[in-house]
């Protein structure tokens, strides 16, 4: 069952309908995520002007800069003038890991053991502090998964690509498997956020869950809604990509999280895709840029872009174009209204 908004009730901080194209400030103005280029640069100085000789306004520091790299970053951006819109948990990457293996889940919240629930725990709190050093309000945090089923999740998803019915076999015995363990890695990641939440509270950060890629993800679409319910502080962060795959997996409406969660929307990941094959550059897929903005609206929200490392810089240009020139023109209607 989906809590509406309205159960939400005082802490649910609603934003009126309207026109919400971009004004002013570092929250309106399109970034870019470091995990486009930092897997390829060592120096966080070189990070943030490859990003920003894109004609970009600001940026992400996402999840896969060390220690040194992600102090010098926040450093070049500072001295450039460029607002770091948003920090994407762990950042900096814990000690003791490489660039090749970052990943928003190097600790996973919803773990069943109680030492990487403490990792976890830590590295957020240690996010945090960064935030706090560098002035930003926003961490976007993956909330974990259940373990071991990334490789029969890949092979679904493979196989979804090729267009082999056999995926949907795989899905419903994944979601069979989901079903089965959930509610104890819910659990797991509840104490976790009992503990971090509301030091973020008192910091005056805001904590953002993304929405996820994989069926054995956590949050689900219901389990997004307790969540917002459970802590009036949390906040929704609307990956465009994940949203299309969980759509292809029959698991929920591509646009069901921006009309249920708008009013807790703290911003975006936007990226393109083509079926389930995402993080492409704008323009590389057939995602409705345009309906995403109209349903979840863009006034006082993040607007990141997170192409693939991959994408090419004139391919990403082209995708800040086609974003700009939508954002220009949107209009925002009340979705509950009809579009």
């Amino acid at each position: 069952m989906i809590w509406h908004q309205g159960n939400i009730g005082e802490h649910s901080n609603r934003r009126p309908f309207g026109i919400t194209c971009p004004r002013d400030g570092s929250l309106n103005r399109l970034s870019v995520s470091t995990s486009w280029n930092a897997r390829r640069l060592d120096r966080g100085a070189d990070v943030v002007d490859s990003i920003l000789s894109l004609g970009i306004g600001g940026l992400e520091l996402s999840y896969n800069l060390e220690r040194a790299v992600a102090k010098e970053a926040a450093a070049r951006a500072r001295e450039r003038g460029a607002p770091i819109t948003s920090l994407h948990h762990p950042c900096p990457m814990p000690q003791g890991f490489s660039k090749e293996q970052a990943s928003g889940e190097i600790y996973n919240p919803a773990s069943l053991e109680e030492e990487e629930r403490s990792l976890a725990e830590k590295s957020l709190l240690e996010t945090l502090d960064f935030a706090e050093e560098t002035g930003v309000r926003i961490v976007v945090l993956h909330a974990g998964n259940i373990p071991d089923a990334r490789e029969s999740e890949s092979e679904m998803a493979e196989l979804f690509k090729r267009g082999d019915e056999a995926w949907i076999g795989l899905r419903d015995e994944l979601l069979r498997e989901r079903e089965r363990r959930i509610a104890k890695h819910i659990d797991g990641l509840l104490r976790v956020l009992d503990k971090v939440i509301p030091r973020y509270e008192r910091a005056g950060i805001s904590l953002a869950i993304e929405n996820r890629y994989y069926i054995t993800d956590i949050p689900s679409l219901e389990e997004t809604d307790m969540l917002l319910h459970r802590y009036p502080p949390l906040l929704y962060w609307h990956d465009t990509g994940h949203g299309r795959a969980r759509a292809c997996w029959g698991l929920e409406g591509e646009y069901d999280a921006l009309n249920e969660f708008r009013d807790r929307l703290a911003g975006y990941h936007l990226h393109d895709a083509e079926g389930a094959r995402d993080h492409r550059a704008p323009g590389r897929g057939d995602i409705d840029f345009s309906k995403v903005f109209r349903l979840g609206g863009t006034e006082g929200k993040a607007l990141v872009l997170e192409p693939g490392r991959w994408v090419e810089e004139d391919d990403l240009k082209r995708g800040m174009v086609l974003i700009e020139d939508i954002l220009a023109r949107c209009v925002v209607r009340d979705p509950r209204g009809g579009l």
